[in-house]
């Protein structure tokens, strides 16, 4: 879709929902979330052992009739 030049987004992808009778034309914004995450540090902190216990099984009481 082309629009004036005076209208432009500030993205290449827009979004066009619907309210009511118009559609609405929204620019998808470039920062997602994989940005977000590619510009965070790395962690460098030790992290504790968890023991790794095996599950215990759940007991199930029916109830009485």
């Amino acid at each position: 879709m082309r629009i004036a030049i005076e209208f432009e987004l500030s993205s290449d992808k827009a979004i066009l929902p619907s309210e009511g009778n118009r559609l609405v034309i929204e620019p998808v914004p470039k920062h997602g979330l994989l940005a977000l995450l590619a510009n965070w540090e790395s962690l460098e902190d030790e992290f504790p052992e968890i023991a790794d216990e095996p599950i215990k099984p759940e007991v199930y009481i029916s109830p009485a009739d």
